[in-house]
């Protein structure tokens, strides 16, 4: 007996169905409201997301590094232009474009996820959808990690997982003006801070106009720290330096 793709695997298949439902009672208002007409989904795999933002009126162009995955999408999902595409490749650039920029599930399984956040910014007419895996951790810092060689992994199968304060600063300093949290994501499990697991993925929004919707939060840029490589006596001493520059009086001037 034959295995089942690894994308139909149950896991896949309802972490799909519940980002599809947030997606499905999101996406009409913005498309209504910003007035989206065209999409790419980038890093689109197999189409899963493609014939969602299909279905939703857009026209949709969509791209992956896997020419394998293409074949299978283009099968399946008449009427979106699909192309082999890699997301870390700066010629991602001349596919144009679009009002809405669109990429599930794929940054965490790049190598050079900042060259690829800089390339999703050229593809923004107006706004980014992204979603993505996220490691722990309050600084804005990636995890170098091996993924193991399997059909739903990068192409080299070797990884920089970010923090969601690393999403954010790369999305800022990749020039959105405007990056967003959501106050409320997909209904799964990955989704929300369990009792032995914490949260494993976020969605952000970044765009080139503010966004007024009550469901977005903005994501300011995190601050940088001023010295990583002190030790806890450097933080100390940095700490005191701090405090009693602030507490020095101010001399006045004398003519």
């Amino acid at each position: 007996m034959q295995p089942k793709p690894v994308f139909e695997l149950p896991h896949y298949q309802l972490l799909n169905a519940t980002r599809e439902a947030f997606l499905k009672e999101l996406l009409p208002t913005w498309i209504r409201e910003l007035d989206l007409k065209s999409a790419i989904d980038v890093g689109c795999g197999q189409g899963y997301f493609s014939g969602t933002l299909q279905s939703l009126g857009l026209d949709v162009t969509a791209c992956d590094g896997r020419r394998e995955n293409i074949e299978i999408a283009a099968r399946n999902h008449l009427g979106v232009n699909f192309r082999v595409a890699n997301a870390e490749d700066p010629a991602l650039a001349t596919l144009g474009k679009y009002d809405l920029t669109f990429c599930f599930g794929l940054l965490y399984h790049l190598e050079n996820p900042f060259i690829a956040i800089r390339n999703l910014q050229g593809l923004a007419g107006k706004i980014l959808m992204l979603e993505s895996v996220c490691i722990p951790g309050d600084r804005a810092i990636l995890d170098l990690r091996d993924e193991g060689k399997t059909e739903d992994q990068g192409l080299n199968f070797v990884a920089f997982y970010p923090t969601e304060a690393c999403l954010v600063k790369m999305l800022h300093c990749s020039g959105f003006p405007h990056v967003y949290r959501f106050r409320r994501m997909p209904d799964h499990e990955d989704f929300r801070e369990g009792r032995t697991q914490g949260r494993v993925r976020t969605i952000m929004t970044a765009s080139r106009a503010p966004l007024n919707f009550s469901i977005l939060v903005e994501a300011s840029d995190p601050p940088q720290v001023v010295n990583p490589w002190a030790t806890g006596w450097g933080k100390v001493r940095g700490s005191a330096h701090v405090l009693r520059n602030a507490l020095r009086p101010v001399k006045e001037k004398t003519d």
